[in-house]
């Protein structure tokens, strides 16, 4: 993803001009990883500061402007298993923007939800690609 091709229906910034994004997969609202499988998060900012904080990973990454910033993490437990464990079937594990940064901010927030590898892998097939 780069910030310069960020507009319209393009909202994650993915090159079309770039063949290895046409398997890209591009969700609003929330995103699926597979449990104790390691991730990067790597993150930029086209505007201001952000900071991307996931509270129950213990995780918080600032974004800003001009810089690609990155960490990495694995998934030990499934929303569905933390479900379970916290006796909460309306449990969500969150990514919030921590940062006051304008008038959008209150919106800036989306569920991370952490499947088997099986519920993954069926997740990612019912995806639409970027290409498509």
């Amino acid at each position: 993803a780069d910030v310069n091709y960020i507009e319209g229906v393009n909202f994650m910034g993915v090159d079309a001009s770039d063949e290895n994004s046409n398997d890209d997969v591009v969700v609003k609202g929330e995103f699926h990883i597979p449990v104790n499988v390691p991730v990067q998060f790597v993150m930029r900012s086209i505007d201001i500061i952000h900071s991307a904080y996931m509270p129950h990973f213990r995780a918080q990454m600032n974004c800003v402007p001009g810089l690609k910033t990155q960490f990495n993490f694995t998934p030990t437990i499934t929303t569905k298993e933390m479900k379970e464990i916290t006796q909460n079937d309306e449990f969500e594990y969150v990514l919030l923007c921590n940062k006051i940064c304008g008038a959008a901010h209150y919106n800036m927030q989306m569920n991370i939800v952490v499947d088997s590898k099986e519920d993954y892998e069926k997740w990612l097939a019912e995806q639409k690609t970027f290409a498509e």
